[in-house]
């Protein structure tokens, strides 16, 4: 029976967080399903659906997701970079969680690391911020409402919020939290390349400043 849907926001701590769920749940529990579907988002396939045509990316998924669930198990985690919205109507137990970084610093982080993977090679980063795939990630994610999860992590309070976390999803113990996946990128943006970024992601601005306010 699945437990948790994690929605990984690109560049939100999610490889860490990966291995933490594997040391809980063990990897045989985790399941990937645009890899299942053969729409790796590294391969672009599943990332142009989701921009262009959102409409077939959901009956491919309601279609095939609870069908291949069905056949294993096993699973109790489902992990990705998947909208949380594409699963409104399944698996209505299951948990959903997701974690959340300052935007501004995610949004740099996502460029250098498009960069260095040859994803949008050669592009400043003003351009990069322009287009529509790159603004409001957070926010297309959480289905541009908070409420749509049951845990909300901070990434800057990521120990902290793990003890919030463990006690929801009843863990036994809290694994020691890796540093995996971290980019390295220059620390001395503009003021002028942030405001940018602040102004075109006005959206996952909100939502990380409304995740911040509900903190104990």
């Amino acid at each position: 029976m699945i437990e948790v849907i994690h929605c990984h926001i690109p560049k939100t701590g999610g490889v860490s967080f990966l291995q933490i769920i594997e040391e809980i749940y063990g990897k045989e529990a985790i399941a990937f399903p645009w890899t299942w579907l053969g729409m790796a988002p590294e391969e672009g396939k599943g990332f142009d659906l989701m921009w262009h045509d959102w409409p077939k990316l959901k009956r491919i998924w309601k279609t095939n997701v609870p069908r291949i669930v069905r056949g294993n198990n096993k699973l109790r985690v489902l992990q990705g970079h998947h909208p949380v919205s594409l699963y409104y109507d399944m698996f209505p137990h299951a948990r959903r969680i997701c974690w959340v970084r300052n935007p501004i610093q995610r949004v740099i982080s996502n460029y250098y690391h498009d960069m260095k993977n040859g994803h949008q090679p050669n592009m400043s980063i003003e351009k990069y911020i322009h287009l529509p795939e790159n603004q409001n990630v957070v926010s297309f994610h959480m289905g541009h409402n908070i409420d749509n999860f049951d845990f909300i992590g901070v990434v800057e309070f990521m120990e902290k919020d793990l003890e919030v976390l463990a006690t929801l999803l009843k863990w036994k113990y809290i694994p020691d939290v890796p540093r995996l996946n971290v980019g390295i990128y220059p620390r001395d943006t503009s003021q002028g390349v942030m405001d940018m970024i602040r102004e075109f992601n006005y959206r996952d601005v909100a939502i990380y400043q409304a995740v911040l306010e509900r903190r104990p």
